[in-house]
């Protein structure tokens, strides 16, 4: 069980991570419009939305699967508590 928490820890760190790549794009694209115009300009700008969406996608598709992860980790864990404490229905 607490394989399986660590596990949960990992992923939001995970989560955390891309979200934080997925703001800092924000800083970037500014930036990238201030180059010169042409080829270089557009291949930056394409790598910052392509680095954007990846991590967008990436970050929100972790979280709710974690999300329902870790409840349904919490109800088996409710219920073990619940089993253990009452010997009634044994």
């Amino acid at each position: 069980m607490k394989q399986r928490n660590g596990i949960i820890k990992n992923y939001f760190w995970c989560i955390v991570l891309l979200l934080t790549i997925m703001s800092f794009t924000f800083l970037l694209m500014p930036i990238a419009n201030y180059m010169q115009n042409g080829w270089k300009q557009r291949l930056v700008l394409v790598i910052v939305g392509i680095l954007f969406w990846l991590s967008f996608i990436g970050g929100y598709t972790l979280l709710i699967i974690t999300n329902k992860s870790r409840f349904y980790f919490q109800i088996n864990k409710l219920f073990q508590r619940f089993f253990e404490e009452n010997t009634l229905f044994l």
